[in-house]
């Protein structure tokens, strides 16, 4: 015959086993076929709300297991060998697409794909042109602020050198298979590829070693509020 202490404790084990058992199976699914997701900022507003709760399918496009494990919103933790799974399908043109911000993986970005490798694209006065055809705005979207002036070159956006948000010049996404010569011209965006597929890049000065990452200081310094990422980064913070 059990005593009420045995009992007691029989019933503790079988709670604690199957909360257990909840949290895995949780973390199971958030690893592998469904994530939550809060958009932080507004811009795919009226898309996409500030604030809005969302939940992306993760195997869509090949679910991986997790390349991570650590403190949910830091960075204490380890990196984890991670395998990827075939896809269903590939993205196609319109889908909105939760992924890693590649410079600071701990962040995640929500965006509508516009274009797909081996594409041209192009932005005269706010006017997408895909492929030299111009691209649906979504029905409810809305634009921002003052059109910027066209021929003014505007280095606060990716290859700032070919214009503005608002005038574009155009740009053919690179797809698997493509050769390209390196040159002055390309520089800035073949640099951040090769980094992105992970070969190790280092520029050499006359006085200075500068060691290429594809962590921007700007989005360390907004989590860790310590000036010193900007230490040993390659001018801009490139």
């Amino acid at each position: 015959i059990l005593n009420s202490n045995s009992m007691k404790e029989s019933k503790i084990y079988k709670e604690v086993r199957s909360l257990t058992i909840l949290v895995m199976i949780a973390f199971l699914l958030k690893a592998t076929l469904v994530e939550a997701y809060i958009v932080p900022t507004g811009s795919m507003e009226n898309t996409i709300m500030t604030g809005d709760f969302l939940i992306g399918n993760r195997f869509v496009y090949g679910m991986r297991t997790p390349d991570w494990f650590g403190i949910p919103y830091t960075d204490i933790g380890f990196d984890l060998p991670y395998i990827v799974f075939p896809q269903f399908r590939k993205a196609k043109q319109g889908d909105i697409i939760i992924f890693k911000y590649p410079r600071d993986t701990h962040q995640k970005y929500v965006k509508r794909c516009i274009a797909l490798p081996g594409d041209t694209i192009e932005i005269r006065a706010r006017r997408i042109y895909v492929n030299g055809r111009e691209y649906a705005q979504p029905k409810h979207g809305r634009f921002q602020g003052r059109m910027d002036e066209s021929g003014r070159n505007n280095p606060m956006i990716f290859l700032g050198n070919k214009g503005n948000k608002d005038h574009f010049k155009q740009l053919r996404v690179p797809k698997k298979g493509d050769e390209i010569a390196m040159n002055p011209a390309n520089a800035q965006l073949l640099l951040h590829l090769i980094v992105l597929d992970g070969h190790k890049l280092t520029i050499k000065s006359v006085s200075r070693e500068y060691v290429f990452t594809m962590t921007d200081p700007e989005n360390l310094l907004r989590r860790k509020k310590n000036e010193s990422v900007f230490d040993d980064y390659y001018p801009l913070g490139n």
